[in-house]
C-alpha cells in the first residue's frame, strides 16, 4: 500500500516531461522558418512577393505608394494626346486653304489675262486682177463677148474670233469708168463679200489663210450691166514686214474665185498689204 504514493508520482513527473518536450519541440519548429510559413500564407492569399516576404501585410507607405503609382498612371493616360485625329485634320484644313487659293489665284490670273488680252484686228488693201467668163448666151450677147477682164481696189476688215479662224468683210470698186474700156473689158462697179478665215503659220514666219464666204460683183459696160452672186473661196499667204507690241505689217497675196456657177464665172489675183492691230 506504501508503494502506490511513489508510482503515481512517477507517472505523474514522466507525463510532465513529456508535455515539456513536446511544446519545445513545437516552438523550435516555428522557430526554424517564420519567413517560410509567411510566405506559405502569402502565397495562399495570391499577395505579391513584395508583400510576401512581408508576411502578407501592407503597411501604410506600401498603400501610400501604390495609390500615388495608380494615380500617376491614370492621369498620364488620359492625358496622352490623339496625334493621328489631330494630324488628320490640320492636314485636310492645310489642303481645303490651298485648294482655295489655288482657285482664286487662278480666278484672278484668268480674269486678268481675258482683262488685258488684246482684241486682234486687222485692216488690209490690195489690187485685184479679175476675169469674168460667161456661158450663159445671153450674157454673152450683153457684154459683146464670152471673156472679159477688169480691176478693182480693194479693202478689207476682218476680226480674230479665235486663235485659228478669223471672220473677214471685204468692198471692191473699180479702177476705170465704163466709157473708157477697151473691147475685152468690163468695169467692176461695186464688190461686196463676207468670209470665214482659216489661218495657220508655216515655217513660223508666212501666215498661210483661205477664205469661204459669199460675194457679189457688179459688172458694168457702156450698154449692159449684171449683178453676179455666189459661193466664193480663195486662199492668201503674208509675210511679215515689221512686227512690234502694238501693230504689225504685212504684205501678201493670193487667188479668189468670187463666182463659180455655170452662167457666169468671176476669179481673179491680188497682191497688197495688211496691217495688224493689237487693241
Amino acid at each position: 500500500m506504501k508503494k502506490r504514493p511513489v508510482v503515481w508520482m512517477a507517472c505523474l513527473l514522466t507525463a510532465v516531461m513529456a508535455s515539456a518536450q513536446a511544446q519545445d519541440d513545437g516552438n523550435g519548429a516555428y522557430a526554424e522558418d517564420p519567413a517560410g510559413a509567411a510566405i506559405t500564407d502569402g502565397e495562399m492569399a495570391g499577395d505579391t512577393p513584395s508583400e510576401a516576404a512581408s508576411g502578407g501585410i501592407a503597411t501604410d507607405d506600401t498603400a501610400a505608394a501604390d495609390a500615388a503609382s495608380d494615380s500617376s498612371s491614370d492621369t498620364a493616360v488620359s492625358e496622352v494626346p490623339e496625334p493621328a485625329a489631330d494630324a488628320s485634320m490640320a492636314t485636310d484644313e492645310a489642303t481645303e486653304t490651298a485648294a482655295s487659293d489655288v482657285g482664286g489665284s487662278a480666278e484672278t490670273s484668268g480674269g486678268g489675262a481675258s482683262a488685258d488680252e488684246p482684241v486682234p484686228l486687222y485692216l488690209g488693201a490690195d489690187y485685184v486682177w479679175t476675169t469674168a467668163s460667161f456661158s450663159k448666151t445671153a450674157l454673152k450677147t450683153a457684154f459683146g463677148s464670152d471673156q472679159l477682164d477688169s480691176g478693182m481696189y480693194r479693202l478689207r476688215a476682218g476680226i480674230r474670233l479665235f486663235d485659228q479662224m478669223g471672220a473677214e468683210v471685204q468692198f471692191g470698186i473699180g479702177t476705170t469708168d465704163s466709157e473708157s474700156l477697151d473691147a475685152d473689158e468690163y468695169r467692176t462697179d461695186r464688190f461686196y463679200g463676207i468670209y470665214l478665215v482659216p489661218t495657220g503659220v508655216l515655217f513660223d514666219l508666212i501666215e498661210v489663210s483661205a477664205s469661204v464666204g459669199y460675194a457679189q460683183t457688179d459688172l458694168e459696160r457702156a450698154n449692159a450691166s449684171e449683178s453676179l452672186g455666189g459661193v466664193s473661196f480663195g486662199v492668201n499667204a503674208d509675210l511679215p514686214l515689221y512686227v512690234g507690241d502694238e501693230w504689225e505689217l504685212r504684205i501678201g497675196g493670193g487667188g479668189t474665185v468670187f463666182r463659180a456657177q455655170n452662167s457666169a464665172r468671176i476669179y481673179g489675183y491680188h497682191a497688197g498689204l495688211r496691217i495688224d492691230f493689237k487693241i
